[in-house]
Parts: structure tokens; C-alpha cells; sequence
């Protein structure tokens, strides 16, 4: 090859790896946050029949900008993740007594956020960009619930 003639991939190459990369990606991210360790026991096939409001939020190490969908019902918290991003994330069911631990701290006296934390034995932090509802919070305190250990800070 002569010096400075430089060879270019066509554009089908990209179209190939493209998607290999992607899955990559999102299928570590998934493992890295603690997403598939939920899923392990969490996974659910059932639509939530609650509305979900997108929103951003962190699990573990792993931040979902604007791409996490969230609802809360009597029975525990729903999520999911927007299509382009759900590989190795398939929709979680968390129950109220699954949540061992939450904390609802207020930044800047207008932006709050609840963090719980799921699994007393190997917990997996759950950061949501959004508050738990006044309703559902009483069921913390339920037997199996995050119970005596839940810190409110207001």
C-alpha cells in the first residue's frame, strides 16, 4: 500500500457490526448495574397495568438516562426499558417485600429522588429521577418490607 493511501470499510461493514457492538453493550451494562441479577428473580412476562412514566434512573453502576420506565402499584414497582436499549433487559416486577432498604433525598429544594435498595442478602441499588407516591410508602413498613431500616430524609 502506498504511504498515505488509506483503505476505508464500505458501508455494509458497518451495518454488520453495528449490531454486534450494540448488543455488546447494552448486554454488559446490563450484567455490570445488576440488571440480570434482577431478572434472575424479578422478571416478569405480564404488561404492568399501571401507567409507567419514563423517567431517568440508575441501577447500580449503571445509569438509564431518559430511557427507564416506571410504575408503582399496590403490589410493588414496575420497570422497564425502552426498546432500543433492552437487550439483556428484559421487564421487572419488584415487589414491596423485596425492598430492604429506601431513602428519598431532596437535591436543591426542588428536585427529589427515592433510592431503594432490592434484596437484603446481595443488594442491587435502585436510584429513581422521580418519587415513590405518598400511597405506596406505607407498604415499605410492612412485614418483609424495607421495614425499621427505612430512612426518610427530607
Amino acid at each position: 500500500m502506498p504511504p498515505g493511501h488509506h483503505t476505508t470499510l464500505p458501508p455494509a461493514s458497518f451495518l454488520a457490526v453495528f449490531p454486534v457492538m450494540w448488543v455488546g453493550i447494552t448486554s454488559f451494562l446490563s450484567v455490570l448495574g445488576g440488571w440480570t441479577r434482577l431478572a434472575r428473580r424479578y422478571r416478569t412476562d405480564q404488561r404492568a397495568d399501571v401507567p409507567l412514566q419514563l423517567t431517568s434512573g440508575r441501577v447500580g453502576a449503571v445509569n438509564y438516562n431518559n430511557c427507564l420506565r416506571v410504575g408503582f402499584s399496590g403490589e410493588g414497582i414496575h420497570l422497564r426499558i425502552l426498546f432500543p436499549f433492552r437487550v439483556l433487559h428484559p421487564p421487572l416486577f419488584i415487589p414491596w417485600s423485596a425492598v430492604s432498604h429506601h431513602t428519598h433525598k431532596t437535591v436543591l429544594k426542588f428536585w427529589s429522588r427515592d433510592v431503594v435498595e432490592i434484596d437484603a442478602d446481595s443488594p442491587v441499588k435502585l436510584t429513581l429521577s422521580l418519587t415513590i407516591p405518598p400511597q405506596f410508602l406505607p407498604l415499605l413498613d410492612q412485614p418483609g418490607g424495607a421495614g425499621p431500616s427505612v430512612k426518610v430524609l427530607r
